[in-house]
């Protein structure tokens, strides 16, 4: 066949129909590749002018997923494939940044990098190599992949560097001073249920608010259902153990040790009772389980095998946990109640051990005899329930009425106190906290506070959550404003009452406050300057068909940065 084709190599037929085969295969498999370019077909993700291949993807995603699963052997694969996206995104801005910016990283800087960690340093201070390479391999990367993220690094640095370095020192002391600043706030309580409401619903006010708000006249499922009890005590008393087959097991018994038959009867007795007993337990429990899977009766089952049994009626769920409800007493009682809501309605469960409160060993299953599911309760049984849910709720908008009255007072110059003093009510104050809403602590307490510790406390935990609540509205408004939020069902209002300056800074102080504040500003700078050139300048485009088919998540939006 080879040979065929050397002779005819040089044959303008053969040339023709070379030359016809080249074309077709140029024309398939080019276009191919072109449209697939021109669609976007050919990268996971483009940065800029940089094309991340899916063959590319693929490698990244291989060498993070074996890191990541060096140190935890449970991953969220698809979550993790949206951050390798992510890192793979920075990691490229970096990079054109750092070469539009003029940064060069050679090979001797990253080297060097490399050589000055403290990790790999030995007690004499010196650059150890047998260091590097455990380290490598306890986190599961290679060497060149180490020298290629040591290199981002450094550019990553470089970068930052401008904003880490701004000479903004003395110009910082106002806002080191305006971040130490605390507030004092005057507080008053409004409880709805403390306002009265004259006026009565019509009729057909109550329908229509009955109508509006159904959440609140929701009805439990509930269940009827019987509890099918049998007790060791009433199979074991039927129990009885032969002469002969004491004898008889302890001649096969292994643990004699020498011991007389005489000796070793009463534990004979015992252990072929306990054999017995589960035997006769095993078999009964079964024969019952059968006859309710067959359809009988659960009264004529109750009956027909001498059961004890417990009815119970209109156990509900109700708690958050799942928990149910109801009269029973037994110390298994949430184990009954668990399986009774997770069992269909007409059907039975598997027996369960139990011990009841006497100390007795039972066997119990459950039979749902009905379910009412959760359903909105008619209005003719709720009316009076519809009536007080009304009252509550015009108390509430009369709350947030007489909030927003306090606040535009305070707006027209008015103090809190004060207004609160003219309508009845009673002001009290915060003491001092900073912008986090943490309360300063005082140094000297009053006396009748040291002696009620447990009023203090109460006191102390409900004003550092009003602290806490209001805290960014203080330190947003003067003492011209005041804000109101519902906390715990009291509609709470706050106005400034003092603002108390930083005073003197020590220059240690002053300059940790200085360091810290020019970190968060820098950081900050640096987070928008990389979103600001991603978004700009290197235009970021995802293909998330390709993305899905490397398992990433793309049913939540890539937001990158």
């Amino acid at each position: 066949m080879l040979e065929f084709i050397r002779k005819s190599a040089s044959s303008t037929t053969f040339k023709i129909l070379a030359g016809v085969l080249a074309c077709t295969f140029i024309f398939c498999f080019g276009m191919y590749d072109v449209i697939r370019r021109w669609t976007g077909k050919d990268y996971v993700v483009k940065i800029g002018n940089t094309k991340i291949t899916p063959v590319m993807f693929s490698m990244e995603k291989a060498k993070k997923l074996n890191m990541l699963r060096s140190h935890e052997k449970n991953i969220d694969e698809k979550a993790e494939i949206n951050n390798i996206l992510h890192q793979i995104i920075w990691e490229n801005v970096i990079d054109q940044a750092s070469a539009d910016f003029g940064f060069r990283v050679s090979e001797n800087t990253i080297k060097k990098y490399i050589a000055g960690m403290g990790i790999f340093r030995d007690k004499e201070g010196r650059f150890n190599a047998g260091m590097l390479r455990h380290f490598l391999q306890n986190i599961n990367v290679s060497e060149p992949m180490f020298i290629e993220f040591s290199g981002k690094d450094i550019k990553n640095a470089l970068i930052k560097a401008p904003f880490k370095y701004v000479s903004v020192y003395r110009s910082l002391d106002y806002h080191v001073k305006s971040n130490l600043e605390k507030r004092a706030l005057s507080v008053v309580e409004i409880n709805p249920d403390s306002i009265k409401i004259n006026e009565k619903p019509t009729q057909s006010e109550l329908e229509d608010f009955y109508a509006e708000n159904q959440d609140l006249f929701m009805v439990d499922e509930s269940r009827n259902f019987s509890v099918v009890i049998l007790y060791e005590d009433n199979v074991v008393k039927n129990i009885s153990v032969s002469e002969e087959e004491k004898k008889e097991f302890y001649k096969t018994s292994r643990e004699r040790e020498d011991r007389t038959y005489d000796e070793m009867k009463d534990e004979i007795a015992a252990e072929i009772t306990q054999n017995k007993l589960q035997n006769e337990i095993d078999e009964k429990t079964r024969v019952i389980e059968d006859a309710l899977m067959a359809g009988e009766n659960i009264d004529e089952v109750i009956k027909k095998f001498h059961l004890d049994a417990m009815r119970i009626t209109d156990a509900t769920a109700l708690d958050k946990a799942g928990k149910a409800k109801s009269n029973i007493k037994q110390k298994y009682y949430e184990d009954i109640l668990t399986v009774a809501f997770s069992t269909d309605e007409g059907a039975d469960s598997s027996f369960a051990e139990a011990i009841d409160e006497k100390g007795r060993r039972l066997l119990w299953l459950v039979h749902v005899d009905s379910v009412t599911p959760k359903h909105v309760a008619e209005f003719s049984s709720v009316k009076d329930k519809t009536n007080k849910e009304w009252i509550k709720k015009q108390q509430h908008d009369k709350a947030i009425e007489l909030a927003q009255s306090f606040c535009k007072a305070v707006k027209e110059g008015g103090k809190l106190q004060a207004i609160a003093a003219k309508n009845g009510r009673k002001a009290f104050s915060i003491k001092p906290f900073d912008r986090n809403g943490n309360l300063i602590a005082e140094k000297e307490e009053k006396k009748e506070e040291k002696n009620n510790t447990a009023k203090k406390n109460q006191n102390d935990e409900k004003t550092a959550s009003i602290a806490l609540a209001f805290a960014e509205n203080a330190f947003s408004s003067d003492q011209n404003s005041a804000h109101y939020k519902e906390m715990n069902n009291i509609i709470v209002v706050a106005q400034v009452e003092k603002i108390i300056p930083a005073g003197d800074i020590n220059n240690e102080e002053l300059t940790s406050c200085h360091i810290d504040l020019i970190r968060r500003v820098s950081d900050d700078l640096y987070q928008q300057l990389v979103g600001y050139l991603s978004r700009e300048k290197y235009a970021i485009k995802i293909n998330n068909e390709l993305l899905e088919k490397e398992g990433a998540n793309t049913s939540q939006e890539n937001e990158i940065f």
